[in-house]
């Protein structure tokens, strides 16, 4: 779905030439990038999908339109910028000689939450260069008839069973499922995932729907429970069951 928010965030790279998309988990940080490096593609842009700052830099092109996409970027960077022995960082120097280049595009997304903390404690993130081009996707920027079709799409691309699709359309119940104060898009996924729906009975569908709506971190139990080691769910239980640091 191509909501306003992706022409502003299109506006924001080609005038700064790079953007940082930040939201919360589910809510289509990485659907709207992807969309842009689709237009960006169209435009005859090479894509590069980076994972650390180093290999962006060996694979800088000179005189070439080149797209650098990095998924979570704090995620490997963040030691470097915390590290006091670098005044500067790669990523902060990398930022900066993508936008001394009118060939070059850089899309960064990141958690809210964890890019809100880094700036508090890292200076380097502090940089007027990295704000300047902050654009958070927040899930209340999705008007009505956004969430509309971001439900219709999954329904559509998805090839529910007719009859499925008629428990979400009788008495209106899409309009309950829209404007949900949970709605998400990760959400959305879920409850249309046809192959997650071979083991939800039709009578218990709409049963299922309002239960991940009203329990949304229901569906982050498979991943816990089958998609991670004993050692990562541990890890997970014990951070969780810290208490916030207290201020000095």
């Amino acid at each position: 779905v191509s909501s306003d928010k992706h022409q502003k965030a299109l506006t924001i790279l080609n005038n700064e030439r790079f953007l940082i998309i930040i939201g919360e988990p589910g809510i289509g940080k990485t659907s709207l990038a992807r969309m842009i490096v689709y237009e960006l593609l169209g435009n005859d842009y090479q894509l590069v999908v980076i994972e650390d700052i180093k290999d962006a830099e060996s694979l800088w092109q000179p005189d070439t339109k080149q797209i650098f996409y990095f998924d979570d970027f704090l995620g490997s960077n963040y030691l470097e910028l915390a590290s006091s022995k670098n005044s500067d960082s790669n990523l902060i120097n990398f930022i900066k000689r993508v936008k001394d280049d009118p060939t070059k595009r850089l899309i960064l997304t990141s958690r809210t939450t964890i890019l809100n903390q880094a700036v508090d404690k890292l200076a380097k993130l502090q940089d007027p260069l990295v704000d300047i081009a902050r654009h958070e996707v927040k899930v209340q920027d999705y008007s009505k008839f956004d969430k509309a079709l971001i439900l219709y799409n999954h329904l559509y691309f998805n090839e529910l069973p007719e009859e499925y699709y008629e428990k979400i359309t009788e008495n209106k119940n899409y309009l309950k499922i829209i404007t949900h104060k949970n709605f998400n898009p990760r959400i959305i996924e879920f409850i249309t995932d046809p192959l997650r729906l071979r083991s939800v009975e039709l009578d218990e569908y709409l049963e299922f729907i309002f239960k991940n709506l009203e329990q949304p971190q229901l569906i982050w139990e498979h991943p816990y429970e089958h998609q991670v080691d004993d050692y990562s769910r541990f890890l997970l239980t014990t951070l969780f069951s810290l208490d916030k640091p207290k201020e000095n």
